[in-house]
């Protein structure tokens, strides 16, 4: 299974990320026409203004709302070069290097933007910056909500949202972007996607369930429902869950 950090990097020059998918694979699969659909910064007063190609849109529960899409293309070599492989034309060489997409939001001088991921299952976080950014993130995503964006933010799952350290929230591109993770293989979407997710009652609901979930995971240290289940109603009660807790959180 891939490791997601090899995946997502937001540095101080652009977010990038990486298919994992040649260029023909890439739009023979249908993901180009998929570019166009923009993903969601969420800005917070004194936050970082993103420069162009961010376009605002919105401003909602004390959040600047900007879309973005991607608008760099690259393509870089594999790091371990899969068996040369020819085209059905015949003869020549198919091109193996995976494409890079990237857009030039900055991190911020001298940080990275991290995960939620990595927020949510520990990583290298401090106890304290892991509660301020899933807040910060579960505020976004509220914002997100009341402007009627639900519908940019639910399907992304932990792994697609990152946290910039003046506060900044962005949601990787929908359908873009859950798609790719479903493209990547079974274990790795249900890991890193579908088990964080719900979008069965909705898009506001769905908001609310990855939330939750995150929460869930931060207190206890697994999920709320049995991981061998197939469907979303074995929810294990926080109580239980969770030593000595308040059953009312």
């Amino acid at each position: 299974m891939r490791d997601f950090r090899d995946i997502l990097t937001w540095d101080d020059k652009a977010l990038s990320l990486d298919t994992m998918m040649t260029e023909r694979d890439f739009s023979r699969a249908g993901f180009a026409r998929l570019l166009d659909n923009p993903g969601l910064l969420a800005v917070p007063p004194g936050g970082i203004v993103p420069p162009e190609p961010v376009r605002f849109i919105v401003s909602c529960n004390g959040f600047s709302l900007y879309e973005w899409r991607f608008t760099h293309t690259e393509l870089k070599e594999p790091e371990q070069l899969p068996e040369t492989k020819k085209t059905s034309g015949g003869g020549r060489l198919t091109d193996m290097r995976l494409l890079r997409l990237s857009v030039p939001i900055p991190s911020g001088a001298g940080s990275r933007g991290k995960l939620l991921y990595d927020c949510v299952t520990g990583g290298d976080w401090d106890a304290r910056l892991r509660w301020d950014a899933l807040l910060t993130v579960i505020s976004a995503m509220d914002a997100a909500v009341s402007a009627g964006m639900a519908g940019m933010t639910a399907p992304c799952g932990p792994l697609g949202i990152m946290v910039r350290e003046d506060g900044s929230v962005l949601f990787l591109p929908v359908p873009l972007f859950p798609r790719l993770v479903a493209s990547w293989g079974d274990d790795f979407s249900y890991t890193y996607l579908d088990i964080w997710t719900n979008l069965s009652r909705g898009m506001e609901s769905g908001a609310v369930y990855t939330a939750s979930v995150c929460l869930y995971r931060m207190l206890t240290g697994f999920f709320p429902r049995d991981e061998k289940s197939n469907g979303y109603g074995d929810i294990v009660p926080l109580e239980i869950a969770a030593y000595n807790i308040d059953s009312a959180v």
